[in-house]
């Protein structure tokens, strides 16, 4: 004999201590745990709410605004990311790259490369590194200016050849011989030689 199985109808919905479904087909229930994947054409993710929240928006593109934390492994591909708070990217469980209240941070193991990037436009920071060349800028020559500051130089040779678009001052009087010589020094000392000597 054939046993024929028909589904369980209520005009007037469903309801049961755990969850309730309405005449619409919304269902209200404390959790839901899915063996598969939503297949049903029908079930719309834009229809899931969390706490009367919902979860998705944009045709189910976007997670919804009220959605701000999560422990996911993996988001794939991102259209536009907006993080209103700190910023922590890591590897083996340490910052590589943090925004931390506007402080930002990047740690690279090895060393990496920062490519047409302007820095400290604005507001200029320390500037600390153990080489820096000035290079031609698209066919125009590099430039390295010191605007109301100055270079100083700690146990350090400046090695080639220095060209000056401007006379060069020194701060003090030469006082070894391997020196920068002032002109004032100059003149000066060849004013009392050309007195002692009669000149």
């Amino acid at each position: 004999m054939a046993v024929s199985y028909s589904r369980l109808k209520s005009k007037s919905g469903f309801e049961s201590p755990g969850f309730v479904v309405d005449t619409s087909g919304n269902i209200a229930a404390g959790s839901l745990t899915l063996d598969n994947s939503i297949s049903v054409p029908s079930i719309s993710t834009d229809t899931i709410t969390i706490s009367n929240q919902p979860l998705f928006t944009n045709n189910g593109t976007t997670l919804s605004p009220t959605v701000i934390g999560s422990n996911l492994v993996s988001v794939g591909t991102l259209n536009a990311l907006t993080v209103d708070g700190n910023i922590r990217l890591r590897a083996g469980g340490e910052n590589k790259i943090s925004v931390v209240d506007g402080k930002v941070e990047i740690k690279s193991t090895t060393r990496g490369v920062i490519e047409n990037v302007n820095i400290g436009t604005e507001n200029p920071g320390t500037l600390r590194a153990t080489s820096i060349t000035v290079v031609d800028d698209q066919g125009s020559p590099g430039s390295l200016t010191v605007s109301g500051a100055n270079i100083n130089f700690n146990a350090s040779i400046i090695a080639g050849t220095v060209a000056f678009s401007q006379a060069p001052s020194a701060g003090t009087a030469p006082t070894n011989g391997d020196d920068l010589v002032r002109k004032d020094y100059v003149d000066n000392n060849s004013i009392a030689y050309a007195v002692v000597f009669g000149a």
